[in-house]
């Protein structure tokens, strides 16, 4: 079977158009995105690339490539305003939460941090959140609150700074 890359299922589109759902409710925000499926040779292919046009030297590119590009299960492209979801994993809601708060995300240093806790607080789902990250937003939370924890994925700076 030749599948096109990247691609959709029905249960994806259902699951994307959930996911905007929420989002638009909470951000009061229009997410545009293009969203669909890719497999892993064409996601590190995308991500590859995405790390050369950004300027990283070919030995970062390389130690990436061995150690985090593996791990990378979404991904948002700012460039093409694109997001890929793994097969393999992406039929799930968490992940597309995650990445099109990216799509709108302004704040820059500690930008994973911000963006799995808010998908933890609108999934509830602690899958994709390490304990040390949960602990820390939890803790800006009580100090700040949820509203403004959102406000500061929408403005310019550290994500981890209020």
């Amino acid at each position: 079977m030749v599948v096109n890359l990247p691609w959709t299922t029905p249960n994806f589109e259902e699951l994307v158009a959930l996911a905007k759902k929420r989002l638009q409710k909470e951000f009061l925000l229009e997410f545009k995105s293009a969203i669909s499926l890719t497999n892993r040779e064409e996601m590190t292919q995308m991500i590859l690339e995405d790390l050369k046009e950004g300027g990283y030297s070919i030995e970062k590119i390389e130690l990436l490539r061995k150690r985090f590009v593996p791990n990378i299960i979404g991904k948002y492209f700012k460039k093409g305003n694109e997001i890929l979801i793994l097969s393999e994993k992406g039929e799930n809601q968490d992940i597309i939460i995650h990445e099109y708060l990216h799509e709108i995300q302004i704040c820059e240093s500690n930008r994973e941090g911000i963006a799995d806790y808010i998908t933890y607080k609108l999934t509830g789902n602690r899958n994709y959140i390490d304990q040390y990250t949960l602990n820390n937003w939890q803790e800006l939370e009580k100090v700040h609150g949820f509203k403004m924890i959102k406000e500061r994925l929408l403005t310019a700076g550290d994500c981890e700074e209020f």
